[in-house]
């Protein structure tokens, strides 16, 4: 086994016994482990920096089902009745979605793929109970943990570069997403002609637009069906404006058979138990590979992309 497999296998053994707490230390670059991201050992492999609308929507899966996906050594979140949680996590970006690859000379000094959209499939993890300061956000989320599946993307070159980070990430024909002010309406176009709708609607808009920024953790693997070992890391930023109340937009999902999200959740349908509509949303993510501890390239705080008007 390769020395990066080692550590890999061993922080995997010790995320078992030890939980979130060890790790979460790690993950806000107070651990050890971590001051190695960022270096030529373990460089962090791309930065991604997009101004978008966004619909997150979670919703009840059967956790058998979660459990074909997700290594055991990861912690569902689970409901009362012993559900675990998926989210489909939609970006239309229409004008910012910068890519940077500080160890890569093509995309070292970042490249606008704009237009662009991409879509994560997630399933939710449990992990520790932390609220990471977000600049310029009136209202920070408390920090969400995510093993992905998936990243559906439309920009050939963030496929590539997603991939070099260890990302499953799948080229996708295109999106639209319509905002009509309190519903929106989306679509997800695969190459082979299937696709996924979304609609979504909130019934109650703010009289000012909420300034909401929060924190994302999620592991992924470069194949969800290959080698569970080879875990990943992805922090992602995010400041956003939030015209209704958070967790009150309402979602209906629909997705063709054959395409990834009916593969992977099990089903084809679903309504949303909380989701969120954000216009427009700046979103700051560092992935990296080889450990599953995470810390920022340069090793200081991320800044969110262009201001919120």
């Amino acid at each position: 086994m390769s020395a990066t497999g080692t550590r890999i296998a061993v922080l995997l053994i010790a995320f078992v016994f030890l939980g979130w707490r060890g790790l979460g230390r790690e993950a806000d670059g107070t651990g050890g482990g971590a001051t190695r991201s960022g270096t030529p050992e373990n460089p962090t492999l791309f930065e991604v920096r997009q101004q978008c609308n966004e619909i997150a929507a979670f919703f009840h899966v059967d956790s058998a089902v979660a459990r074909r996906w997700v290594p055991p050594a990861f912690d569902l979140a689970v409901d009362s009745l012993g559900n675990a949680t998926g989210a489909l996590i939609f970006l239309n970006c229409p004008d910012c979605f910068w890519l940077t690859t500080p160890d890569s000379p093509p995309l070292r000094k970042g490249r606008n793929t704009a237009p662009g959209s991409v879509v994560h499939l997630w399933f939710m993890l449990r992990g520790p109970a932390q609220v990471l300061p977000v600049p310029g956000a009136e209202v920070t989320t408390p920090t969400q943990y995510a093993y992905a599946v998936a990243d559906l993307v439309t920009s050939p070159i963030a496929a590539r570069v997603y991939r070099k980070a260890g990302k499953n990430a799948i080229v996708i024909d295109g999106t639209t997403l319509t905002d009509k002010g309190s519903r929106q309406s989306g679509t997800i176009l695969f190459t082979n002609g299937s696709k996924i709708t979304i609609d979504a609607y909130t019934r109650t808009q703010l009289t000012t637009p909420l300034r909401l920024g929060g924190n994302v953790w999620n592991w992924h693997v470069n194949d969800p069906v290959g080698n569970p070992g080879d875990v990943n890391t992805t922090r992602v930023m995010f400041l956003a404006t939030a015209p209704g109340a958070p967790s009150t937009t309402r979602v209906t999902i629909h997705a063709e058979p054959g395409t990834p999200f009916a593969d992977w959740y099990g089903t084809g349908d679903v309504v949303a138990s909380r989701a969120t509509f954000y216009r427009p949303n700046n979103v700051v993510n560092n992935s990296s590979r080889g450990e599953l501890a995470w810390t920022t390239y340069p090793p200081d705080t991320l800044h969110c992309p262009p201001h919120l008007p």
